[in-house]
């Protein structure tokens, strides 16, 4: 069976041209083209990399690049009067005091990006902190009326650059307010934040559906969404056939994710969704099966059988019985092969794989047997060795 027939048709599909999908796409109709570059992770345009070599492109141009390492973001703030004397106004009354610990990129993310950011807080003259969210825990946050941080953090990052590291002192009334948030933060408590800003997207790529969050996405109907994951599919049908397995992969596992972790669905779009799916999991088995994945080939014909509502895909059993017969479990390859005949497999295949699996099985007992026959040979030979050591023995008494 030829490979480009192992795939879906749209994998005919020549991605001519490069474009993002957008909310506004979907709801105009718009014809979605993939976009073969992407690796279909968070554009990483304006993301953080300490150890750059300084040629990243940045949407404003070459960006300063600032030879100092990372500070420790845990590191304990000066005493408090020290910081007030050092840091600047950020606010005209001095509620908000800032000292750059690093500088940043010279780009500041525009008025409505999603700010990803990481920060340690202490209280005033104190060396341990109270609260952080770095490393797995970063936050990412829109500053707009709905936002939920205090206000000092608020104005603090709208002064930011990516990149940049500083630390801030917010008296109270930008912190909790004169009655504080006993009984971690007493009342009429000032505090001090080190910040560092890791990336941001602006407006205009919060609406491209990759970069919407898994909330976001279910705000939008099951045939939007449907549309994405098929031309996802189609992205990595081309992949494929550019022999860029990992790269289909990965394009198959995010339509993948955004289809299993849609719940706006109806009963007649469960089904719809059940048949893409069926699909996806379909060619990424062939992708783990041509990188020699077998446990996660078998594992993708596994979950891609229990998606399909009326009758199971012929191709997903044949796939099931190669990932089986690359594991050395002949048998049940044997039984897969005939399940994948009666769903309407291609016969000629059917039997080519058949005598594959067959010839396998006699090179693997074949194997085994003489390794059993090497095994013999060693303990026959040490028995005579033991034999010989006890005549010496004998003869020396």
């Amino acid at each position: 069976m030829a490979e480009a027939k192992e795939l879906d048709k749209n994998s005919e599909n020549c991605l001519s041209s490069f474009q993002k999908l957008t909310l506004r796409d979907l709801q105009k109709g718009t014809k979605f083209t993939a976009n073969l570059e992407s690796d279909f992770e968070l554009n990483d345009l304006y993301e953080s990399d300490d150890n750059s070599d300084g040629d990243q492109s940045w949407k404003s141009g070459e960006p300063k690049h600032d030879e100092n390492k990372a500070t420790n973001i845990y590191q304990p703030p000066p005493p408090m009067s020290t910081l007030e004397e050092l840091a600047e106004n950020v606010t005209s009354d001095g509620g908000i005091k800032k000292l750059v610990l690093r500088s940043g990129s010279g780009v500041k993310p525009p008025v409505g990006s999603r700010i990803f950011f990481e920060y340690v807080a202490f209280k005033p003259d104190v060396t341990e902190w109270f609260d952080s969210a770095t490393g797995n825990r970063t936050l990412a946050v829109v500053l707009d009326e709905t936002c939920w941080l205090i206000n000092g953090l608020k104005i603090g990052l709208t002064s930011m650059e990516v990149r940049e590291e500083a630390q801030f002192l917010f008296h109270f009334e930008y912190a909790f307010g004169p009655f504080g948030c006993p009984p971690r933060i007493p009342a009429g408590s000032s505090l001090i934040f080190n910040v560092r800003v890791v990336k941001f997207l602006t407006p205009e790529m919060l609406l491209e559906v990759s970069n919407m969050s898994r909330n976001e996405r279910n705000q939008l109907t099951f045939s939007q969404l449907n549309i994405v994951a098929k031309n996802l599919r189609t992205t990595g049908n081309t992949h494929y056939n550019l022999k860029n397995y990992s790269k289909a992969i990965r394009a198959y596992r995010r339509a993948i994710d955004y289809l299993e972790n849609f719940w706006n669905v109806t009963d007649k779009d469960v089904e719809e969704r059940a048949k893409v799916l069926e699909s996806i999991y379909c060619n990424l088995a062939i992708c783990y099966i041509k990188l020699g994945k077998a446990p996660q080939a078998c594992n993708a014909c596994k979950v891609g059988l229990a998606q399909v509502v009326t009758s199971h895909d012929d191709k997903l059993y044949f796939r099931y019985a190669h990932a089986k017969m690359m594991l050395g479990d002949y048998n049940e390859a044997l039984r897969l092969v005939g399940d994948a005949e009666k769903a309407g497999a291609v016969k000629n295949a059917c039997k080519h794989l058949r005598q594959q699996i067959f010839q396998e099985r006699k090179e693997s007992k074949g194997r085994e047997k003489a390794m059993c026959s090497k095994m013999m040979k060693g303990m026959d030979e040490d028995k005579d060795t033991e034999a010989n050591a006890e005549e010496e023995n004998d003869k020396e008494v």
